[in-house]
Formats: C-alpha cells, structure tokens, sequence
C-alpha cells in the first residue's frame, strides 16, 4: 500500500550533487502516488546508519532540516564515489497513526532497519508465536523485524531468517532489510510487488516497488550516472529473496517456499550505531480537527420518528429525500421508471474477450480493478483460477477505502501471488474536504 525505493552503490559510481539532489527529489515525487501521509528514509555509509522520518509528503519530506543528514550524505557519497545503500518510503497509513513517530518507515528495531509496503493479516498470530519480543508500536512492520531477530539469534543467515519469518507472513506483503551485522540489503515479496536493476557491472543497484516508477527513476536519472548502460528492470517474484552484498561478491537469489538452502554470509561485527532522527508531529492541528469533528457529532441527533415517515418508493426504497426524485400514482420513483435492465453478454463472451487479449501480438498484460468489496475479490478469484491468468490488480484508494477492504486486497494478492498497483490520492485533503461538507450541510442540510 505504501512507496519503497532504494540504491545501492559499491563505491564505483559518481555524481554532482545536483544529479544526486534530482535522483532523490525524483524517488519521492513518483513514489508519492502510492502514499503521501509520511515519508521517511534510511542511509548506511561506512560504519552508520541514519534513519529520518516524519508525518509529511515525500516532496516536503527532503525538505525538512531534520533530513539533511540522509540528503548530505546520500550526495556527499555520489559525489566521491563512496559505497552506500539508500532506502526510501512514502506511506500511506494502514497499521498505526503516522501521528506516533514509530509507527512510520523506515521501522528500526534494534539492529534491523525495514521499509514495508502492504498489510500483514495475521499480525496477532505471529506475535503470539514470539517468545520474549516487546511490541513498542502500532505499526504491524515490527512483527517481522521481532521474527527476524528471533531466529537471528540462532547464529542463521540474515536472508534464512527473512525467509522463515515470510513464510509464517500471510497477506500482500513486499520488504526492503538491512541489518548492522550484515553487509547486505535483503529484498522479499509475496506478491511480485517490487522491481530490481543493475548495471553491467554490477556497481549500481536500483529497486522500486513498482515497475513504471523504476524505469522512470533510470531513463530521466541513472543513465547519466552509472558509467555502464543498466540493464533490463527485473520483477522479484511471489515468494522470492534476493540479498544483494554490498561488497563484490554475487547476488543470492532464493524461492523462500520451495527451498530453505541459504548462501550463508559471514557474520561481519561492523558496530555500525542506527541514529533516528525525526520531526515531531503537530498535534495541535490533529487536536483540533478532533474537536470539530466531535462537534459535529453531538449534534447529529437521530429523529427515528422522522425517518420512519419518510414517504419511500415501492420498489426501490429511496426516500423522498433524495435529490430530484417525485413518485407516481403507484408510488414507485422516476429512476425505477426510467431504469432499463443491463443486459449480460454471460461468461462464454468473457472468455472470447480474454483470449483475444491474452494471444494479441504484443502480449498485453491484464490489469484488474480491485476495491477490497466481496464483488472484485471473487472476480479476481476466477479470472486466477478459472482462467488461469495473473492480472496486475490496481485500487485508487481516495480517502474512503476501509481498513478491513485493504485487509481483504492484501489477503488475495498475497494468496494468489497478484503484484498490486495502488494510487493513493491526498488523503489528509479528501478527507478535510468531507468534513468541510458535512459541516456545511448540518449547517443546512
């Protein structure tokens, strides 16, 4: 549900500080439509890792004073040519107020550092399946990173513990790991929701929780940067890790589900120190859109008696409220009168158009209208299993999307291996915007 991105750098490449300056400006700009309720972002060079997060949109975020640590840095080793790993995140709030300062990305715990995108939905479940972790926030991020450290501790690869701990993970869930006892960066996916590239050489790597994103990112930025052309974007499959060393040795790839055989990487006691930098939230605004709102609610006194004599139509049950409607002599509504039954062209026609689609020349891909609503989770639930076909699911989430209908998106995607697309519109917006009418109409309704 949220944007991640990342780069990694073996020290091989180089930039001005205005390239690195508009590299940066660029990962937040287009990860912005997958969330603009927080950002935050994570940097690892020598021997440190910073951390800086804070309850803004991405393009405000590199802004703040509080990141110039992360932006500095991330410019000054371009500019030499130092070897660093960057990861970024734009949320949009599903587990945990981005109000709460831990509950945004990216999550520290103790020595593991994650950025997250999607909902995990037995969350409960595998905290009670951890013995001795303390649960410090809302965000459902931290269940994983309590698993990982659990079965770190038994002396197992950093990649054989994410993977483990995925197993267990139900839900459309994509992570981006670093920890300050290994010198990688570990990406995961259960649903095929993240994107990777490199560059010839094998100096420079770039991922994206989104293809169109990532190859943005390359054509407008990396081209003029890496000294090698970049090679062609590559999705990390359901179920699939990829660990991805800082140093020169090979990447490891691994299907955590089928195999459970890890490159085993050497344990490298770096005593790198996390520093957590952050912007304190303003809750005076929260606070006080809280007490309109509870305003608001105290006078809406519900007048069952009214409501009850309320004149309806006889077939569909609209009140004589509802805008522009007049009854006739039966009682029935003029949008009953006026209705005309749509006609099915019945599921034969469907599997004809599907086919078309499927064996066109240029072998267009399926993408899948998905609300959360029962009628687009069954309809996704066929075209995977009657037909056979792995569509891109896409939602718009504009405000008014429950929480239990993104339970439900990341329940299939995850089951069913789906990559999801999501558009988030300016929520905090939409949402003062419905406020602002409610109390407009109370005012006189």
């Amino acid at each position: 549900m949220c944007g991640i991105f990342g780069l990694i750098s073996r020290g091989e490449i180089s930039a001005s500080k205005i390239k690195a300056k508009q590299l940066l400006s660029d990962f937040y700009t287009l990860s912005e439509s997958r969330g603009k309720e927080a950002s935050g972002a994570c940097l690892l060079v020598d021997k440190n890792i910073d951390v800086v997060k804070a309850p803004v949109r991405g393009r405000k975020f590199l802004a703040l004073p509080q990141a110039k640590v992360v932006v500095d840095g991330f410019e000054n080793s371009l500019k030499k040519g130092l070897p660093f790993a960057f990861m970024g995140h734009t949320r949009m709030v599903t587990n945990g107020s981005d109000q709460n300062h831990g509950n945004n990305q990216p999550v520290l715990k103790r020595s593991l550092v994650a950025i997250h995108n999607g909902i995990i939905v037995n969350e409960k479940l595998m905290w009670s399946e951890i013995s001795g972790a303390e649960k410090e926030f809302e965000v459902d991020t931290e269940v994983l990173l309590a698993s990982v450290e659990q079965l770190n501790n038994s002396n197992i690869s950093l990649e054989t513990a994410i993977a483990r701990t995925m197993k267990k993970t139900k839900g459309a869930n994509s992570f981006a790991i670093m920890s300050t006892d290994f010198d990688e960066l570990v990406l995961t996916t259960s649903n095929g929701s993240m994107f990777l590239a490199s560059d010839k050489s094998n100096s420079l790597f770039v991922f994206a929780s989104e293809r169109s994103i990532l190859e943005k990112i390359i054509i407008n930025n990396l081209y003029e940067i890496s000294s090698t052309s970049i090679k062609c974007v590559q999705q990390i499959k359901p179920n699939n890790l990829v660990a991805i060393p800082f140093n020169k040795s090979a990447l490891s790839y691994s299907n955590y589900i089928k195999n459970d055989n890890y490159v085993k990487c050497v344990k490298r006691p770096l005593s790198r120190v996390c520093k957590d930098h952050h912007t304190k939230p303003n809750i005076s605004s929260t606070r006080n859109n809280f007490q309109k709102s509870n305003g608001i609610e105290k006078s809406l006194k519900i007048n069952w008696e009214t409501i009850i004599a309320l004149k309806r139509c006889a077939k569909c049950v609209l009140p004589e409220t509802f805008p522009f409607i007049d009854f006739d002599s039966n009682g029935i509504c003029n949008f009953c009168r006026a209705y005309e039954p749509i006609k099915l062209k019945g599921e034969s026609n469907l599997g004809k158009d599907l086919n078309l689609v499927l064996n066109s020349p240029d072998k267009a891909q399926v993408l899948f209208p998905l609300s959360g609503g029962r009628d687009s989770c069954l309809g996704l639930h066929k075209i995977v299993q009657d037909y056979n076909i792995k569509p891109v699911a896409y939602t718009y989430d504009w405000g008014m999307v429950t929480d239990l209908a993104r339970r439900n998106i990341s329940r299939m995607c995850g089951e069913l291996g789906i990559e999801h697309i999501l558009i988030s519109a300016d929520i905090r917006k939409k949402r003062e915007h419905v406020n602002k009418n409610i109390s407009a109409w109370i005012k006189k309704p």
